[in-house]
């Protein structure tokens, strides 16, 4: 899809810091994905959550995608984040298992030292000490696991009807970018 309306960070000063928290205390299973045009990562970047106390998704300067809950932490093979090309990434968790997905295929799934989430302060995409470089679109945040199956099908397409994806899958987030300037449009009745 053309991601003309894509947000872009730029040189990643920017943040994107949401109303409410798309996460409860104890959250044992979520799903996030979306699109991502990185830029080429020389430290950690492309920041997703809040830090690695609570939790954050990360990218080092080897193009690994890391997801830190509680200080305890796993991560993909090098090279998983691209640079400079628009690819479609999903991290689902559920029963201790974190699952990483690059354009809809699951690449690795990992064992983690944690079962629930803490309470988060705050939930951005992009901070100061981690900036998120490049740009994103069509982002998600489920409070289930999606299947592989799902995370292939929501890869390719828009959700057209929101609400049955809410009740069904418990869709908490969706920024579809497609705005021409202010505040960042949530699409869900969250």
């Amino acid at each position: 899809e053309d991601s003309k309306n894509g947000l872009t960070f730029g040189n990643g000063s920017a943040t994107l810091t949401t109303n409410k928290i798309p996460f409860v205390k104890d959250q044992r299973t979520f799903t996030i994905e979306w699109w991502m045009n990185s830029g080429r990562p020389t430290s950690f970047c492309n920041a997703i959550g809040d830090n690695e106390e609570t939790f954050i998704l990360k990218t080092d300067g080897n193009g690994r995608m890391h997801i830190f809950v509680n200080s305890k932490t796993t991560s993909t093979n090098p090279d998983f984040v691209i640079p400079g090309e628009w690819h479609h990434y999903a991290v689902t968790f559920s029963s201790g298992t974190a699952t990483f997905y690059l354009d809809g295929n699951q690449i690795i799934r990992k064992s983690v030292g944690w079962a629930k989430l803490p309470e988060l302060s705050k939930f951005n995409i992009g901070l100061s000490t981690v900036p998120f470089t490049g740009q994103i679109d069509e982002f998600r945040i489920w409070g289930t696991a999606l299947s592989a199956d799902e995370i292939k099908q929501y890869a390719n397409s828009h959700i057209h009807d929101i609400k049955t994806a809410e009740e069904e899958n418990d869709l908490v987030v969706y920024y579809s970018f497609n705005q021409n300037g202010g505040n960042v449009s949530d699409a869900t009745s969250n």
